[in-house]
């Protein structure tokens, strides 16, 4: 299996790391994999509002497409929470395309319990929660969004500042009766594996899971063919 992980953001080391937490994720299931990252040639280097969030659609097909041509994967991972381009990679390809935001909301409604997305980027937050809604079933039971304070390419400039912050969020949205929560961003992987250890609540990564519902997408297609 080949797998494109695209990422909107200007940043080659944020791609390195998911690329990274992609491999993890397919090692955790077992599954043989060639991952393979490519990365938005322009626009923001984090995108942290909605202006950044519609500018870095079209870069993101663009990119998706030359790394389609070059790589023939079997499936592609936009690698932003807000999955810009996405729905349009989906029209274009004839590969199963999967946002990292549409995976982790998917995998958090799918655990039946009251769930939360956590974030740093606040401004955010309207194409955020509209995103959830738009993937979540009308029974999930979702508690909303939960923020860090402070700017988010500060926070993200500091690890440690990072981590503290979003475990704050999260023991928010512990108080408010989550028993899974969403760390809503790709770059914040790393920070997701930390509180995932410090927590009892379920901590939900978007890379991982965007890889395993991509991996069941692609599974299905072959089974559909073959039948």
């Amino acid at each position: 299996m080949r797998i494109l992980v695209v990422n909107p953001n200007t940043n080659p080391a944020t791609t390195r790391m998911m690329v990274e937490a992609a491999r993890s994720a397919l090692s955790a299931l077992a599954e043989e994999a060639v991952v393979t990252g490519v990365t938005a040639a322009s626009g923001p280097g984090m995108i942290v509002d909605p202006e950044a969030l519609v500018a870095a659609a079209r870069p993101t097909v663009l990119a998706a497409l030359a790394g389609v041509e070059e790589h023939r994967p079997d499936a592609v991972l936009v690698a932003a929470f807000g999955d810009p381009g996405a729905r349009t990679l989906g029209d274009l390809l004839p590969v199963p395309v999967v946002g990292i935001g549409e995976a982790a909301v998917l995998a958090a409604a799918a655990s039946g319990r009251r769930f939360a997305v956590v974030t740093t980027t606040g401004l955010l937050a309207e194409s955020l929660d509209e995103l959830v809604r738009r993937h979540c079933p009308e029974k999930a039971d979702y508690a909303g969004l939960f923020l860090t304070d402070g700017d988010p390419e500060a926070l993200a400039a500091d690890p440690h500042r990072n981590v503290a912050a979003l475990g704050g969020a999260v023991d928010d949205a512990v108080a408010a009766g989550c028993e899974v929560v969403v760390i809503g961003g790709g770059p914040l992987s790393d920070a997701a594996r930390v509180l995932a250890e410090r927590t009892d609540v379920q901590v939900i990564e978007p890379v991982p899971s965007a890889v395993a519902l991509a991996v069941h997408r692609v599974s299905a297609a072959v089974t559909a063919t073959t039948w």
